[in-house]
């Protein structure tokens, strides 16, 4: 028999019902503009917990692991709309866009899926993450899919790949962290919406004259914004480090030599690291560029990295 809660918000005096059918979870009935992700990490908490605000007629004591919803619904890149998000606890979603293959012995610990044409799967397995990346490399190849890589800007590290079948296909993105003294944990996030997919594009020459900077490995890394000018290009990520910004500039700074980046200044205020640099691009016009490392204020192990490249004014018109 399906279990129905009412969940109410004193706040706004906005309704949500939980509707429990099996492990499947539907949340309807939502105000867009309040009930980000954190309110949904809340509900379910509050589900899971029954708690005073709730008004139930049954108290389940597994109605969602609270390591779960920890897990799952913490936002990786952009928060899904909680509206008609469905959250499926030990198991993949009823109706999948594209068939995914799942590596052996895996331990399925749930899936989600929001009307944003996103669908995300956790699970943990016995395997190293480059063995993980392996078996995708080479289930997906057999598909047709094939692994696609962003060539300039700011990347993600090596703990994630995506693949793509074509230039407005989905895109699969395969992340895999391995836990200290535990299984390696596992997230495929399926993007069907193709305004919106990282298989839009098929070059990054928007992204000139930024070379490719590699964030960490290991670093947990929360979006990469940008404005891209012609004449300017600023690029900018917020990452998850014990790293300080001293050395957080170091390590890019390597990778800007790499790329035949001359140093020119560089220093520390407070928590600001920073360094100047002039450079030419292939087609063999001058540039100068600027890097910042900033140990974000009362954000414990919160670094904002920005990069920056400007032509000279000798070469604009």
């Amino acid at each position: 028999m399906n279990r129905k809660y009412r969940l109410i918000d004193t706040r706004q005096h906005n309704l949500l019902r939980i509707v429990e059918s099996g492990a499947k979870i539907t949340l309807a009935g939502v105000d867009k503009a309040f009930y980000n992700m954190h309110m949904l990490f809340c509900i379910l908490i509050i589900a899971c917990s029954m708690s005073v605000s709730v008004q139930a007629t049954e108290v389940p004591s597994d109605n969602i692991p609270l390591s779960l919803a920890i897990r799952l619904l913490t936002p990786i890149s952009d928060v899904p709309n909680v509206e008609n998000t469905q959250v499926f606890v030990g198991e993949l979603p009823d109706k999948m866009p594209v068939e995914l293959p799942i590596p052996k012995n895996a331990k399925i610990l749930g899936s989600m899926v929001t009307e944003e044409a996103c669908i995300d799967i956790l699970f943990d397995v016995n395997q190293t993450s480059e063995q993980v990346f392996d078996f995708y490399r080479e289930s997906l190849a057999n598909n047709n899919w094939s692994e696609v890589g962003q060539s300039r800007g700011i990347v993600w590290g090596s703990d994630r790949i995506t693949f793509c079948r074509g230039l407005l296909s989905p895109s699969l993105t395969v992340s895999a962290y391995t836990v200290r003294e535990g299984p390696t944990e596992v997230r495929l996030n399926v993007n069907t919406d193709q305004e919106k997919s990282l298989c839009i594009r098929d070059d990054d020459d928007y992204r000139k004259p930024l070379p490719k900077l590699v964030a960490p490995f290991g670093v947990r890394q929360y979006g990469t914004s940008g404005n891209y000018m012609g004449t300017s290009t600023i690029e900018s990520t917020t990452l998850n480090t014990d790293m300080n910004s001293s050395a957080l500039e170091i390590y890019f700074s390597d990778q800007l030599k790499e790329a035949n980046w001359t140093r020119l200044s560089g220093g520390q205020n407070g928590p600001l690291a920073w360094s100047t640099w002039i450079f030419m691009d292939e087609d063999g016009l001058d540039w100068s560029g600027q890097l910042f490392a900033l140990e974000i204020p009362k954000l414990e192990n919160q670094r904002w990295v920005l990069v920056q490249a400007s032509l000279a004014e000798s070469h604009k018109r």
